[in-house]
């Protein structure tokens, strides 16, 4: 691989994917290897290898991740396809995936080394061997740590946990696991998704709530424990509650929820008069969006009307409704638009675009009010050449 470094030992950005490439040529001659225990070994020289590339390379295309990726994928199907055709080897196969995982290459790169313990999971067999795994991944826990991604890889390692309870303990083993872990999102959304099988509406919306709080900082999360909530709200009919939640939830820019709040309204019309004023006053790309797309489901024609008059570069979005009933109004507008982008164009992919402009006002309005408008622009841009060519071709 020597030929792909530069005199400062580095691989450079456009030599990474032939590098990469021919280092996965290797991925085919291991898939062909009939001795499972020497295939795993060619595949973890390999895992080194791409592993160790990060440090040499670079590797902004992704293309060495995608390597070390598809090689992991190649040690999970050797080692299936080992343990099945020679059992006698389980064991041994095992020891040398536990022992790989502790190798430095990991140093720094523990979502790889999460991975190569998922495959160690499933070979884990025996109750010796299952012990033996619990010890290693339990090892690997650090509560201690506040940073962030290291709470992530924690609940990774959890996951594993739970996933061999799971395979080889009891039910009670399993949730009992879950509770013992509900600071991981994973976990608690898992008890809560199991409560609302169960109907077990009220531990649903204590957990999710007790989730908001805790998570109050991730709004994704807040997010998605509302949701729960919300659903827990359905099953025992509390209309109030639901109601209340479903304007929170739209308001913060969840569409979906106009429809529940006006199948939960007792005046629809007003539900919507009420709720187009507050976000109308609201600011944000949020408000904007809830919006639109509330006159939009409306079809209310004044608001949008008074919209794109506000908004004319929206024009094209609301010229098909609006044509019919406003059709000067938004003629105004259009070609205003269409004007104010010409005067904005500077060369020909901007030239080109105003024209498209035009032909498409044209299918809607006519084609000699199109024409009316590419005459203003060439009396108004003779100095144009570009500008003057692709308008001659409307």
């Amino acid at each position: 691989m020597d030929k792909y470094l530069s005199r400062g030992g580095f691989i450079e950005y456009r030599d990474t994917s032939h590098f990469a490439s021919e280092l996965g040529e290797c991925l085919i001659r291991i898939e062909e290897n009939a001795d499972g225990i020497g295939a795993m070994d060619q595949a973890f020289m390999l895992l080194e290898e791409a592993i160790n590339a990060f440090q040499y390379a670079d590797d902004s295309s992704g293309d060495i991740g995608s390597l070390v990726e598809e090689t992991l994928a190649t040690i999970e199907t050797v080692v299936a396809d080992a343990v099945r055709l020679k059992p006698g080897e389980q064991q041994e196969i095992f020891d040398k995936l536990l022992t790989k995982s502790e190798h430095p290459m990991f140093d720094g790169w523990p979502e790889f080394q999460i991975t190569l313990l998922k495959v160690c999971a499933d070979v884990a067999g025996s109750p010796e061997q299952i012990e033996s795994f619990r010890r290693k991944v339990t090892s690997m826990i650090d509560e201690t740590s506040t940073d962030y991604y290291r709470r992530y890889q924690n609940e990774e390692l959890y996951r594993l946990l739970f996933e061999m309870i799971e395979q080889n303990g009891s039910g009670k083993e399993a949730e009992d696991f879950i509770h013992d872990h509900l600071q991981y999102s994973s976990f608690r959304e898992q008890l809560i998704r199991m409560y609302l099988v169960k109907k077990r509406y009220k531990e649903v919306i204590q957990l999710a709530s007790e989730g908001e709080q805790s998570d109050k900082n991730l709004p994704g999360l807040v997010q998605k424990w509302k949701r729960l909530r919300y659903s827990a709200y359905q099953g025992l009919s509390m209309n109030a509650e639901q109601f209340s939640l479903a304007k929170e939830l739209f308001l913060d820019g969840d569409f979906s929820f106009y429809h529940d709040l006006k199948a939960l309204s007792e005046d629809p019309n007003q539900l919507y008069i009420q709720l187009k004023q507050e976000v109308q006053n609201g600011t944000g790309w949020k408000a904007k969006g809830l919006f639109k797309s509330l006159i939009e489901e409306e079809n209310d024609l004044v608001e949008m009307l008074a919209f794109v008059q506000a908004n004319p570069r929206h024009i094209e979005d609301y010229t098909g409704k609006l044509i019919g009933t406003y059709q000067d109004d938004i003629r105004q507008i259009y070609e205003e638009h269409i004007m104010g982008e010409a005067h904005r164009a500077s060369n020909r992919k901007g030239y080109q675009s105003v024209c498209q402009m035009i032909r498409r006002y044209g299918k809607l309005v006519g084609k000699q009010h199109a024409q009316s408008i590419a005459d203003k622009l060439r009396t108004n841009y003779p100095r144009k050449p570009a500008f003057l060519d692709e308008l001659s071709k409307i």
